[in-house]
């Protein structure tokens, strides 16, 4: 009976909560999915218009939050799990202390500066004139989470990923400066809104299925800069879902914060781990060039041998005995220049291209090899080997001259 009692007063003290914020037009969303730590989502309102910009609240209510006071403020008292988890969110918290008895919240920031450790945990001064209504409204815009201009950041990659279930969009964004934590949220939710009202398709049959409909599935992928970009390391995801799309075409979810309309953000917890192993293996041009050249001059002439070859193979100019006889050499010479490539140093974000665009030309090289390696004796007939093996060597011709036009692009 007694928790019964006390899950009662607790939603006592949502409903003031939520009363109180759109009295003075804030739109109070309650979370009823397990956020620890955070009841509501409260968001700016401006002529009918959400804003995008929210803060988080956690609500207390009943006497005994009320009852320890220190001058002209209520001593919130928490453990210390909970304050670094509200100080750490993507979103500004608040903490809203509900008088059912008066009908007032007051309510204090949780930050750095108001929470002070007592040692194992914490207390906050919540004054007793910070009261949610009209007076309070200019504090809590100056709080609310911006809304970040279109020039803070730039869409490297725009992916339809649709299928015949869910419309899906995917976007990949690189920071254009330096961002607090909800600040990215803001990107993040940005992004995610203006993402599912995109008409981009992949193709006309994608584009028959869903025409002008907004998609139902928005990933976020964010960048700190270019060189996380090249080496695939986002500081973070987001993953929106529209709550009406049925369980059964749903991605699998994400754990996170969701900071905001059931918008989950992924803070990727080795993020700076990677960045910073990136940054010291990292080479100058000059060093990477210095071991790339002899490779891709290696991997040139392995290009041209092996296409003659096989082209003389192809026309029975040579046996397959003749042409595994000739190419020994050349074979042993494409399984170095594989594992060389996978072995050269981290290359800078400028020269990102052609080390891309080398590893796959050293796997279409070694992937010849392979067609042709005597283990491999009976895993494909002459014709499929001779045919699959023409097409690594085709690809790999492409490549070349992509990396060719990079290389002059760049030096």
């Amino acid at each position: 009976m007694r928790g019964q009692h006390t899950d009662r007063i607790a939603r006592q003290g949502v409903a003031l909560a939520m009363r109180a914020f759109e009295a003075i037009g804030l739109a109070f969303r309650e979370q009823h999915e397990s956020d620890y730590g955070i009841d509501a989502h409260v968001e700016l309102v401006e002529d009918d218009h959400a804003t995008g910009r929210l803060l988080g609240v956690q609500a207390k209510a009943g006497q005994s939050y009320l009852s320890e006071t220190m001058g002209n403020s209520f001593v919130f008292r928490a453990d210390a799990k909970h304050v670094d988890y509200w100080i750490n969110h993507a979103l500004p918290v608040l903490v809203c202390l509900a008088d059912l008895e008066n009908d007032d919240v007051y309510w204090q920031l949780i930050d750095r500066d108001t929470a002070e450790s007592t040692g194992a945990n914490y207390r906050v001064m919540v004054p007793k004139d910070q009261v949610i209504d009209d007076q309070s409204l200019p504090a809590l815009r100056d709080i609310l989470t911006i809304v970040a201009p279109q020039d803070r950041y730039t869409i490297l990659k725009t992916d339809d990923v649709s299928h015949g279930t869910a419309k899906r969009y995917s976007f990949k964004a690189v920071l254009n400066g330096t961002f607090s934590k909800s600040e990215i949220a803001s990107i993040v939710r940005q992004i995610t809104t203006e993402g599912a009202g995109r008409r981009y398709y992949r193709s006309h049959l994608v584009e028959r299925r869903w025409g002008e409909s907004d998609a139902q599935v928005v990933w976020t992928f964010i960048y700190p800069s270019m060189d996380d970009h090249a080496i695939n390391n986002p500081v973070c995801r987001g993953l929106w879902i529209n709550s009406s799309l049925p369980q059964a075409a749903r991605p699998t979810a994400i754990k996170g914060e969701n900071v905001g309309d059931g918008l989950i953000v992924d803070w990727i917890s080795y993020y700076a781990d990677v960045a910073r192993i990136s940054a010291e293996s990292k080479a100058t041009k000059e060093e990477f060039f210095a071991a790339a050249i002899p490779l891709i001059e290696l991997l040139d002439d392995l290009i041209q041998y092996f296409r003659k070859a096989l082209r003389s193979l192809e026309t029975s100019q040579l046996t397959k005995a003749e042409f595994l006889e000739r190419s020994q050499g050349h074979l042993r010479q494409a399984a170095d220049a594989y594992r060389e490539v996978g072995d050269l140093p981290v290359a800078p974000y400028e020269c990102s291209e052609v080390d891309k665009l080398l590893l796959q030309i050293a796997g279409n090289i070694d992937n010849v090899r392979l067609f042709y390696a005597t283990e491999n004796p009976a895993k494909w007939s002459d014709a499929n080997r001779l045919s699959l093996a023409s097409e690594q060597a085709k690809d790999a011709t492409s490549s070349m001259t992509a990396l060719q036009y990079e290389l002059e692009r760049i030096t």
